[in-house]
Protein backbone atom coordinates (compact mmCIF):
# COMPACT_ATOMS: atom_id res chain seq x y z
CA UNK A 1 0.00 0.00 0.00
CA UNK A 2 1.46 3.50 -0.86
CA UNK A 3 1.83 5.26 2.43
CA UNK A 4 1.46 9.29 1.89
CA UNK A 5 4.22 11.76 2.24
CA UNK A 6 3.66 13.88 5.53
CA UNK A 7 5.52 16.89 3.10
CA UNK A 8 2.69 16.62 0.98
CA UNK A 9 0.34 16.33 3.40
CA UNK A 10 1.39 19.72 4.61
CA UNK A 11 0.91 21.08 0.94
CA UNK A 12 -2.52 19.93 1.31
CA UNK A 13 -3.04 21.88 5.03
CA UNK A 14 -1.82 24.80 3.16
CA UNK A 15 -4.07 24.90 0.14
CA UNK A 16 -6.57 24.29 2.56
CA UNK A 17 -5.62 27.50 4.89
CA UNK A 18 -5.65 29.17 1.20
CA UNK A 19 -9.20 28.39 0.43
CA UNK A 20 -10.67 29.22 3.71
CA UNK A 21 -8.88 33.13 3.46
CA UNK A 22 -5.28 32.43 5.31
CA UNK A 23 -2.94 33.20 2.78
CA UNK A 24 0.04 34.37 4.92
CA UNK A 25 -0.32 31.18 7.00
CA UNK A 26 -0.82 28.79 3.81
CA UNK A 27 2.50 31.05 2.56
CA UNK A 28 4.51 30.50 5.77
CA UNK A 29 3.35 27.06 5.89
CA UNK A 30 4.36 26.15 2.46
CA UNK A 31 7.44 27.73 2.62
CA UNK A 32 8.48 25.72 5.44
CA UNK A 33 7.37 22.71 3.33
CA UNK A 34 9.63 24.04 0.45
CA UNK A 35 12.65 24.14 2.53
CA UNK A 36 12.80 20.36 3.41
CA UNK A 37 12.17 19.58 -0.02
CA UNK A 38 15.59 18.05 -1.82
CA UNK A 39 16.10 19.69 -5.73
CA UNK A 40 16.32 16.09 -6.82
CA UNK A 41 14.65 13.47 -4.87
CA UNK A 42 11.47 15.47 -4.01
CA UNK A 43 10.72 16.91 -7.33
CA UNK A 44 6.81 16.24 -7.61
CA UNK A 45 6.28 17.84 -4.35
CA UNK A 46 8.68 20.57 -5.18
CA UNK A 47 6.34 21.37 -8.15
CA UNK A 48 3.13 21.16 -6.32
CA UNK A 49 4.79 23.25 -3.31
CA UNK A 50 5.70 26.23 -5.75
CA UNK A 51 2.78 26.11 -7.69
CA UNK A 52 0.82 26.67 -4.60
CA UNK A 53 3.16 29.19 -3.58
CA UNK A 54 2.16 31.00 -6.98
CA UNK A 55 -1.32 31.22 -6.55
CA UNK A 56 -0.82 32.77 -3.03
CA UNK A 57 1.62 35.46 -4.26
CA UNK A 58 0.48 39.01 -4.20
CA UNK A 59 3.33 40.27 -6.78
CA UNK A 60 3.39 39.25 -10.11
CA UNK A 61 7.40 38.96 -9.94
CA UNK A 62 7.56 36.69 -6.96
CA UNK A 63 4.43 34.24 -8.93
CA UNK A 64 6.45 34.55 -11.70
CA UNK A 65 9.34 33.30 -9.70
CA UNK A 66 7.19 30.56 -8.29
CA UNK A 67 6.42 29.58 -11.58
CA UNK A 68 9.22 29.33 -12.67
CA UNK A 69 10.89 26.70 -9.53
CA UNK A 70 7.24 24.90 -10.31
CA UNK A 71 8.80 24.44 -14.04
CA UNK A 72 12.02 23.43 -13.52
CA UNK A 73 10.79 20.64 -10.69
CA UNK A 74 8.53 19.50 -13.21
CA UNK A 75 10.87 19.28 -16.21
CA UNK A 76 13.16 17.11 -13.86
CA UNK A 77 10.41 14.81 -13.48
CA UNK A 78 9.67 14.48 -16.82
CA UNK A 79 12.50 14.08 -17.85
CA UNK A 80 13.52 11.29 -15.72
CA UNK A 81 10.11 9.58 -16.62
CA UNK A 82 10.65 10.63 -20.32
CA UNK A 83 13.59 8.58 -20.46
CA UNK A 84 12.64 5.54 -18.68
CA UNK A 85 9.43 5.21 -20.81
CA UNK A 86 11.37 5.94 -23.95
CA UNK A 87 8.32 8.24 -24.85
CA UNK A 88 8.32 10.72 -28.07
CA UNK A 89 6.68 13.05 -26.52
CA UNK A 90 8.31 16.67 -26.35
CA UNK A 91 8.28 17.59 -22.66
CA UNK A 92 6.01 20.80 -22.74
CA UNK A 93 3.52 18.33 -23.63
CA UNK A 94 2.91 17.29 -20.21
CA UNK A 95 2.64 20.85 -19.00
CA UNK A 96 0.58 23.22 -21.36
CA UNK A 97 -1.17 24.48 -18.24
CA UNK A 98 1.62 25.55 -16.55
CA UNK A 99 3.08 26.99 -19.15
CA UNK A 100 0.03 28.91 -19.77
CA UNK A 101 0.12 30.23 -16.39
CA UNK A 102 4.21 30.93 -17.19
CA UNK A 103 3.22 32.97 -20.09
CA UNK A 104 0.11 34.91 -18.44
CA UNK A 105 3.02 35.54 -15.54
CA UNK A 106 5.60 37.12 -18.06
CA UNK A 107 2.62 39.27 -19.68
CA UNK A 108 2.08 40.65 -16.28
CA UNK A 109 5.88 41.70 -15.16
CA UNK A 110 6.15 43.24 -18.74
CA UNK A 111 8.44 40.32 -20.53
CA UNK A 112 6.09 39.96 -24.25
CA UNK A 113 9.32 37.65 -25.14
CA UNK A 114 8.98 35.11 -22.46
CA UNK A 115 4.93 35.02 -22.54
CA UNK A 116 5.90 34.16 -26.75
CA UNK A 117 8.54 31.80 -25.54
CA UNK A 118 6.24 29.53 -22.97
CA UNK A 119 3.16 30.21 -25.85
CA UNK A 120 6.25 28.42 -27.99
CA UNK A 121 6.56 25.74 -26.04
CA UNK A 122 3.22 25.14 -25.20
CA UNK A 123 2.13 24.86 -29.11
CA UNK A 124 5.20 22.32 -29.21
CA UNK A 125 4.17 20.47 -27.01
CA UNK A 126 0.15 19.91 -28.14
CA UNK A 127 1.58 19.28 -31.66
CA UNK A 128 3.46 16.50 -30.20
CA UNK A 129 0.40 14.89 -28.21
CA UNK A 130 -1.65 15.12 -31.07
CA UNK A 131 1.61 13.08 -32.85
CA UNK A 132 1.18 10.15 -30.50
CA UNK A 133 -2.93 9.61 -31.52
CA UNK A 134 -5.40 8.20 -29.05
CA UNK A 135 -3.57 5.61 -27.44
CA UNK A 136 -1.06 8.18 -25.70
CA UNK A 137 -4.31 10.78 -24.92
CA UNK A 138 -5.68 8.27 -23.05
CA UNK A 139 -2.62 7.54 -20.76
CA UNK A 140 -2.51 11.11 -20.40
CA UNK A 141 -5.77 11.75 -18.98
CA UNK A 142 -5.87 8.40 -17.32
CA UNK A 143 -2.77 9.83 -15.82
CA UNK A 144 -4.08 13.04 -14.99
CA UNK A 145 -7.28 11.07 -13.22
CA UNK A 146 -5.38 9.39 -11.18
CA UNK A 147 -3.19 12.61 -10.25
CA UNK A 148 -6.47 14.08 -8.79
CA UNK A 149 -7.94 11.40 -7.17
CA UNK A 150 -4.47 11.20 -5.10
CA UNK A 151 -5.25 14.66 -4.01
CA UNK A 152 -8.46 13.20 -3.07
CA UNK A 153 -7.42 10.63 -0.62
CA UNK A 154 -7.54 7.56 -3.11
CA UNK A 155 -3.55 6.12 -3.15
CA UNK A 156 -2.12 6.26 -6.34
CA UNK A 157 -0.15 3.73 -8.01
CA UNK A 158 3.78 3.89 -6.70
CA UNK A 159 5.04 3.81 -10.15
CA UNK A 160 3.08 7.39 -10.86
CA UNK A 161 5.94 10.06 -10.91
CA UNK A 162 3.83 12.52 -9.20
CA UNK A 163 2.71 10.02 -6.34
CA UNK A 164 2.91 11.19 -3.12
Amino acid sequence: MHQADPRAEQIERGLELARGGRRQAARSLLAAVWRQLSPVDDAPLRADCALAMAALQDDQHDRLAWLLRALRAGEHVRELQVARRGLPLPLPAFYPTLLRDLADAYRLVGDDAGARACEQRVAAGVAGIRRLGDVALQEIAAFAVSRMTGRHGVPMPVQDPWAR
